[in-house]
Parts: C-alpha cells; structure tokens; sequence
C-alpha cells in the first residue's frame, strides 16, 4: 500500500471519529491540518521516488499551522519546512529515527561534493 493510497484511505473513513483518533496520535487537533500536512510528505515522498530535487521545491499549497511552532514564514513553502516537519512527526513515532534523520540530513548538507549547491541548500536548518 503506497502513502498515497493510505492517505486516501484515511480520508475516506466513514467515522470521522476515528480520523481524529490517527491525527491525536501525531499531536495534531485539526484535521485538515493533519490531513494538510499528511500531503505535503507525500509531495516529498513522491518526489525523491521519481528522481526530483527536492533542495529547491515549492509546495503547492503551504504547510498548515498545527502544534510544531517552528514552521513558520517561508518554511511553509520550502524543504526547511518540509524536513522540519517529517523530523517531527517521526519524533512521535521514534525519538531515536528523529536523531537519525537529522543527522543524516546534516551530512548531507555538509557533503563536500554539494559546495557547488551549498549557498542554495544553506537556508535549510534541522
């Protein structure tokens, strides 16, 4: 079962309920907040599983304003946001993936071979 079609499930409950229940289990009240910033990492998801930058993306519509405060201005719009996001979520899941993944990102970011690309991806702070 993809993300996409997951989330598709997920919208289409019949026990609206139930759909609150999986959006307190992420700390987030608002459904279509929820369902809001459920989208925006299936945008990032889809785009590293076709071959896309992602250190340049513009999300279609913003990141919705939900519990993880640090969200805020253009990271609405951005890979910060995007990435601040998905670390967040996974706190929840695991504290320990969230260490992981921000580690991981730093690397990334500070990988001698990017200089080329580093003023562009120098914006993104995780």
């Amino acid at each position: 079962m993809t993300f996409g079609d997951m989330l598709f499930l997920f919208e289409n409950l019949k026990k609206e309920e139930l759909r609150y229940k999986i959006a307190l289990t992420y700390n987030i009240t608002n459904l279509e907040v929820f369902e809001n910033q459920m989208q925006i990492i299936r945008v990032i998801r889809n785009s590293c599983a076709h071959g896309h930058n992602l250190f340049d993306i513009h999300f279609p519509k913003s990141i919705k304003a939900g519990p993880f405060k640090e969200i805020r201005g253009d990271h609405r719009h951005n890979i910060t946001g995007g990435l601040l996001l998905i670390r967040n979520i996974l706190a929840i899941v695991s504290q320990n993936r969230a260490n992981e993944f921000t580690l991981k990102i730093k690397q990334l970011i500070s990988n001698p071979q990017l200089k080329e690309i580093n003023p562009i991806i120098s914006h993104i702070q995780i």
